[in-house]
């Protein structure tokens, strides 16, 4: 009897419902992530410059046809100030961070060159538009 008995005690516990469960949750492993090449982040990079070039186009614009429906000659100085400070602020994050990926260096000259390149867009979208409008006053 004796050794039936140490035999019982030698087995584990009966595993109730209870005990089965995990005590910690399971790990979940992230996929891996594709790293992109340098190529690929300076292009991303050089993309989001000619994403805030276009902005800045198409806000002079509007800012173009606001004026003109006030009867303004022209954007008030201080509102294209906001505008310039605002986009040439993200084309030089743009370009230093295309820079730092293999990009073309740019310089504020440069840069400002490229804000001005944008408004002379701009004039010139804002007046092909409005040559295109029929005129009200036949």
């Amino acid at each position: 009897k004796r050794e039936v008995n140490k035999l019982a005690a030698a087995k584990p516990a009966k595993k109730t419902p209870q005990s089965r469960k995990r005590k910690t949750p399971p790990k979940t492993v992230a996929p891996p992530q594709a790293k992109m090449s340098s190529i690929d982040m300076r292009r991303t990079h050089e993309s989001a410059f000619q994403i805030a070039y276009h902005r800045h186009m198409t806000e002079t614009v509007n800012l173009l046809k606001q004026s003109a429906m006030r009867g303004e000659a022209s954007v008030p100085v201080e509102v294209m100030a906001s505008t310039r400070k605002r986009n040439i602020t993200v084309l030089r994050n743009s370009a230093e961070l295309a820079h730092s990926y293999g990009g073309k260096a740019m310089t504020e000259e440069d840069l400002t060159m490229t804000i001005a390149k944008a408004e002379r867009d701009a004039i010139t979208k804002f007046i092909a538009e409005n040559s295109r409008q029929p005129n009200d006053n036949n």
